[in-house]
């Protein structure tokens, strides 16, 4: 009875071992990754490109509006130096609305 079970036991050790060996063997599928340009082929017009930067800097500032709600939060983004780049975000974006109103 021993020799049945342990031989049952080796047998399906064996065959998981097989099955995790397989699955490592096996490639993961490969996506094709395509530059946002390729994708996105309509050409905004100067009235929509304004908007959309208007909507960004709108959402940057309901972003930091609930920041500064928590001083947990404030703490962190201070820290991770997102005020910074928020700041350059939106300087960029009203040079570009500048840019788009000439």
């Amino acid at each position: 009875m021993k020799k049945v079970v342990i031989t049952a036991f080796v047998l399906g050790l064996m065959s998981f071992s097989a099955s995790a060996q397989e699955n490592e063997t096996q490639q993961p599928e490969r996506i094709k990754l395509y530059p946002s340009s390729h994708t996105s082929e309509v050409k905004l017009t100067p009235e929509q490109e304004i908007a959309q930067c208007e909507q960004q800097i709108a959402a940057i500032d309901a972003k930091e509006a609930w920041i500064r709600q928590s001083a947990e939060e404030t703490e962190i983004a201070t820290e991770s130096g997102w005020f910074i780049k928020a700041d350059e975000s939106k300087k960029v974006l009203q040079n570009r609305i500048i840019e788009l109103k000439k």
